[in-house]
């Protein structure tokens, strides 16, 4: 199980201009204050920030929340290189199900 953790822990890289930049656009003065309206401690959100502990599923939710953003922005910010991967399988996706119509239409 550690195994995974330390996997998982590896792919951070958060994306923490990305991130002050959005909470800077949804009004917020500090990220002392964010982490008010969000209800955590401003040294959670920095640790989380940071990269020191990985972000979880229903965190992200709240911060979204607050920021008034999609969970897909989240992910990209906490979890780059993982949202990256995600996109390429997706991209990838595509193209295969536009190969499959091509070859359908030429049939």
């Amino acid at each position: 199980m550690s195994t995974v953790k330390h996997n998982v822990i590896n792919e951070l890289n958060v994306d923490k201009e990305l991130f002050t930049q959005m909470v800077k656009e949804a009004g917020f003065k500090s990220m002392r204050q964010f982490a008010a309206k969000v209800g955590i401690s401003s040294a959670n959100l920095s640790d989380r920030v940071n990269g020191r502990y990985a972000v979880s599923i229903p965190m992200m939710y709240s911060l979204a929340n607050v920021l008034g953003c999609a969970i897909d922005d989240m992910v990209k910010v906490f979890y780059p290189v993982l949202w990256k991967k995600n996109q390429c399988i997706a991209k990838q996706a595509r193209l295969d199900r536009n190969c499959d119509e091509i070859e359908i239409k030429i049939l």
